[in-house]
């Protein structure tokens, strides 16, 4: 599978989710445990032009775990507020209200 192929599929994957998502802004994101650093480069790419910060810090974090689960100590503070298939969820962070 080539680059525009992978890049192709990640604007698939979360297309739906974008669509929740606030037109402008910073969100969270967490990943698999263990994963490389390009499923997150994919998200930010499917994302923009929001700003996609690698944390769980913001109010709204995109959940990108296909395979495995994330670190539990990293969604903590998160509740699911919707999961739209394939590995793509939505979490709010509790804390960040």
């Amino acid at each position: 599978m080539d680059l525009n192929q992978v890049s192709q599929r990640s604007d698939q994957r979360f297309a739906s989710l974008k669509g929740a998502l606030p037109h402008e802004g910073i969100v969270g994101y967490v990943g698999d445990s263990g994963a490389p650093p390009g499923q997150y480069y994919l998200a930010q790419y499917a994302l923009a032009p929001l700003v996609v910060e690698y944390s769980a810090n913001p109010e709204w974090v995109v959940g990108n775990i296909p395979k495995n689960h994330p670190d539990p100590a990293a969604i903590e503070q998160l509740e699911l507020v919707r999961d739209f298939g394939d590995g793509v969820v939505l979490f709010r962070n509790k804390g960040a209200r």
